[in-house]
């Protein structure tokens, strides 16, 4: 008997029955078969422009303490160059074509490579051999960020048992400083949060002796400063002399699990630099400045979004105008999906701007990027001139990231680019407002069928078949059934 004949192989001769996704592309897509994506976008009725209170720095951490205790003075830095540090978002690859594209202007990046998963494994580690040989041919420091997170839990046990147990502490240490050698990193950048403030003192004193070891090889410590209540386990007049840089986490003033609110309104991110500074030296400190936003829907968790995806929704929700105004400084707008509100806060170049000026002034360090990869692309135009004038970031370019809006595994591809423009106001003390006159457009997945999770696509691959096809068709038809090909 002949073996059956089949139409759909792969390219190894086999048939595969596991469909992931169904990509509908615009060009096979028949106007009665598909209605418009963007149809189920809407302008609210209304739209949530209040902001919900944010925390205050604690009246303590006003008052600078003289520290009692005495460390190992920490090395003078090379030069006075301001420090531009990129976070990095491991395994995306915008991040990795950000970097590319304008590593000439950042001195350190920070892949989040180390982690803490229990007392067994205190450290794991996930590097990127990508990575490490850019950072070794371009000369942009290494950093890896040690978190105490595992997936999405912070493990404030596992510090706090290297805090009250000295003679655990050299073993780590010594693996710690063989995978920074190994990937030929500058330094780490410590970011411990929820970690028990009765634990101040054990913590000042493991992270000095941290920074020691790491010292004698000529390594750095970083330490991410968190904002709230997790920076009270932190003694920085006592760190000071120890740690090479703070880095001031500034940004997720409301997070993915808080109700919608900015991300980072100067107001909030203006207090908290203040009241940082004022411990060790302003050069110490490198304050971070978020890039990126959060979409929240009723009854879930906000979703993250790049800047490509803020204007894509804001360019589907409706002609609603999106502005940045005072006292926050920060845009926001709302939209509908298919009967669901929705309320977008995002940061971008015209935030950025106002930020890394006032971080100039301060006479900071320098400043920490978050993310790579999800900016607004103008905000290197500030970081190239920071003196430049509004006229300059008027024009927002179409982002060549591709942005994701709706839910669900059927996509559809759209490749139209138009740029947007914004009008920016300057106020008398130079801080800059701004409203979309136009958004722009940019290449852009749709993703659909959440809302039907009783129905489900039928996709034919490596036709037409002048055998096949036919019958195939002859088939569908008879059941009155629909599929792509």
């Amino acid at each position: 008997m002949d073996s059956p004949r089949f139409v759909f192989f792969d390219f190894h001769g086999k048939r595969t029955v596991f469909v992931r996704s169904v990509f509908v592309l615009p060009k096979l897509r028949k106007p009665e078969m598909l209605s418009r994506p963007e149809a189920a976008f809407h302008v609210p009725s209304h739209q949530q422009a209040v902001a919900p209170p944010s925390p205050q720095p604690p009246g303590w951490l006003h008052r600078k303490k003289a520290g009692s205790f005495t460390a190992t003075p920490r090395r003078e830095a090379q030069d006075d160059e301001p420090v531009l540090l990129a976070f990095y978002e491991n395994g995306e690859s915008a991040s990795f074509s950000s970097l590319q594209t304008h590593y000439r202007k950042i001195t350190h990046v920070s892949p989040d490579w180390f982690s803490m998963r229990s007392f067994e494994q205190p450290l794991v580690t996930e590097t990127d051999d990508e990575l490490v040989d850019f950072t070794d041919a371009s000369g942009v420091k290494l950093l890896p960020m040690l978190r105490n997170l595992e997936g999405d839990e912070w493990r404030p046990e596992i510090v706090e048992d290297l805090a009250r147990h000295p003679e655990k502490r050299q073993r780590y240490f010594q693996e710690l400083r063989e995978q920074l050698q190994n990937v030929n990193a500058a330094g780490v950048l410590i970011d411990w949060e929820q970690l028990d403030p009765a634990y101040r003192s054990e913590v000042t004193t493991l992270l000095t002796r941290l920074a020691e070891f790491l010292h004698e090889e000529s390594l750095e410590l970083w330490l991410g400063v968190p904002i709230g209540r997790d920076v009270a386990v932190f003694d920085l007049d006592a760190l000071a002399p120890a740690v090479d840089r703070f880095v001031a986490l500034l940004y997720d003033e409301n997070d993915e699990t808080d109700a919608p609110g900015p991300v980072g309104s100067l107001p909030w991110w203006t207090e908290w630099s203040e009241v940082l500074l004022a411990h060790g030296t302003p050069r110490q400190w490198v304050l971070a400045i978020g890039n990126y936003g959060y979409d929240w829907s009723s009854g879930e968790s906000a979703a993250t979004l790049s800047f490509a995806d803020s204007m894509a929704r804001a360019r589907h929700g409706g002609d609603r105008p999106v502005t940045a105004e005072t006292p926050l400084y920060h845009p926001h707008f709302g939209y509908e999906e298919h009967g669901r509100a929705h309320t977008v806060w995002f940061l971008d170049a015209v935030t950025f701007r106002n930020q890394y000026k006032l971080a100039a002034e301060k006479q900071a360090g320098g400043v920490a990027l978050y993310r790579l990869g999800t900016e607004d692309p103008s905000l290197w135009q500030v970081v190239a001139h920071p003196q430049l004038r509004a006229r300059h970031l008027e024009k927002v370019e179409a982002a060549e990231r591709v942005a994701n809006i709706g839910a669900g595994d059927l996509l559809t591809a759209s490749n139209e680019r138009e740029p947007g423009r914004r009008e920016i106001g300057v106020s008398t003390t130079d801080l800059w407002t701004e409203r979309y006159a136009k958004v722009p457009k940019g290449p852009l997945l749709y993703h659909r069928g959440s809302q039907a999770p009783d129905q489900v696509v039928l996709s034919f691959d490596d036709g037409p078949d002048p055998l096949w096809t036919p019958a195939i068709l002859d088939i569908l038809n008879a059941e009155g059934v629909r599929a792509v090909f």
